[in-house]
Order: C-alpha cells, then structure tokens, then sequence
C-alpha cells in the first residue's frame, strides 16, 4: 500500500471520528448553558426505579428516566404504561410505591416538583418505584 493512500485512509478515519465524536456530544453545549449541574446527595439506599409515559407523548418516558438517573436514582426500566396507568388528562407525575417504602419519593418531586403519591404495593414488581409521566412534564 502506497504513503498516500495510507494517508488517506488516516484522515479518512480522522473525520468520520470527528463526526461521530460531535453527533454524540451535541447536546452538551445547551445543557452546561441551562445553569450549573445540581450536585445531588447519595440517599440512604439505593432506590429502584421504573419510568412510564402515561400521556402518550413520545419519549417523555425516556426523558424523564434521565432526569432520575441524573438524580441519582436507580431507573432500571422505562417504556410506555400499561392500559390502567394511561391517563392523557392528568398534568401531574404520579408515583407508584411497589414496596412499601417511600425512600426516594421526595427526590422524584424535587425533580419533577409537585408529585401525586399512591400506594400500589405488587410483590411481582422487582422496583421499588413506578413513576407515570404526564403529556407534558413542567418544571419545578
């Protein structure tokens, strides 16, 4: 193979690496503009997690399973509600406690604000929390 077709295949190699490199970093720049990133506390135990889009809005579900990650929150699953978790009409987050034990509800509202709280124990859950999104999800 000649110097120059080696050179090539190197610049070539460089630039979809840059590529991909910004595709994946593009968001970055708009978020550290949105104000400094909360430092938040460990809890006394881990708390996990399950994320549902109960307003069919698409990807609220995901959003806000990053938001509770980002919040130290173990979110081990998220997709769209099941049939009696669906409720377009409701502007509020519900959150379900599987497990009998409400650590971690009161970092759910401080990410969501004002949240509704049901008790719905299921020993079939292997989460301690299910967390219903609304259509639009507000800030606090």
């Amino acid at each position: 193979m000649s110097l120059r077709r080696i050179a090539a295949s190197v610049l070539a190699f460089a630039g979809l690496a840059t590529i991909a490199w910004r595709a994946t970093h593009r968001g970055e720049k708009a978020s550290a503009d949105s104000g400094p990133e909360r430092a938040w506390q460990p809890l006394p135990r881990i708390v996990t997690v399950e994320v549902h889009n109960g307003g069919g809005t698409p990807g609220a579900a995901r959003d806000a399973a990053l938001r509770l990650r980002r919040a130290r929150l173990d979110v081990v699953d998220w997709g769209n509600a099941p049939v009696d978790l669906r409720d377009t009409t409701i502007g509020r987050v519900r959150v379900l406690v599987r497990r009998g034990d409400t650590t971690g509800i009161g970092r759910v509202a401080e990410v969501f604000g004002k949240v509704e709280v049901i008790e719905a124990p299921d020993p079939r859950r292997l989460v301690d929390l299910t967390v219903v999104v609304p259509r639009v999800i507000r800030e606090p």
